[in-house]
């Protein structure tokens, strides 16, 4: 689950940046606060409940999708990280 947390931290953090919203403005939006994002990010938080990563997702106009497991990543998968 870690390589899980790892990568959807990485990507708040680049599409909040990119999208210019700061931790307190995200934190507003989703009624937490400052901290918990800041902790999340961060990788403090211990485990992420499934409830805020559908929340967080949604406010950074993020799509949460299920995928079957395979060995080798697709050209899509590559070329969205390119």
């Amino acid at each position: 689950m870690e390589k899980v947390n790892n990568f959807f931290l990485i990507n708040c953090k680049f599409v909040k940046i990119y999208r210019k919203l700061t931790q307190a403005d995200l934190a507003a939006h989703l009624g937490m606060s400052r901290a918990t994002i800041s902790g999340i990010e961060n990788d403090r938080v211990p485990e992420i409940g499934f409830r805020k990563v559908i929340s967080t997702s949604a406010a950074l106009g993020l799509e949460l999708a299920l995928l079957e497991k395979s060995k080798r990543p697709t050209l899509q998968q590559l070329l969205m990280f390119a």
